[in-house]
């Protein structure tokens, strides 16, 4: 009889110490699927970001050619008032837009050339691109 109740702490012992061990694999997974999901978030925030970036560079691009355009063809296609301005007339809601990305192009006199700054952005992104043009 001895024997039999040996073996039942034995056993009722080895119990206790397989929850532990099972409590403790468990926490480890959670921390692992936490920090996981942290860093796939973070990912996808620069990814975005990039994204942005890059949206806003091809508007401030596109806003240069159609100021270009303006300026050979001598006259104001977009009707602010200014030939090879875009949208220069102070009003941000006029800006074109290039799917999420907006657009803004100033020309300035400097030293008898004329400058193209054209500003893109898109989210937090913004980009400026400058052309100089003289004779």
């Amino acid at each position: 009889m001895k024997r039999v109740a040996l073996n039942y702490r034995l056993l009722r012992s080895r119990r206790g110490s397989v929850l532990a061990a099972v409590i403790v694999l468990l926490l480890i997974l959670e921390i692992a699927v936490a920090s996981l999901l942290m860093s796939s978030t973070n990912e996808q925030s620069v990814g975005v970001d990039r994204l942005d970036t890059v949206r806003a560079f091809y508007a401030a691009e596109a806003g240069t050619q159609m100021a270009l355009r303006e300026m050979m063809l001598g006259r104001d296609e977009d009707g602010d008032g200014v030939v090879g301005g875009v949208s220069d007339d102070g009003d941000a809601t006029t800006n074109p837009r290039f799917g999420n990305a907006s657009v803004h192009v100033m020309v300035t006199i400097v030293a008898g050339a004329m400058v193209v700054t054209s500003d893109g952005s898109c989210g937090k992104a913004m980009r400026i691109v400058q052309a100089t043009v003289s004779d």
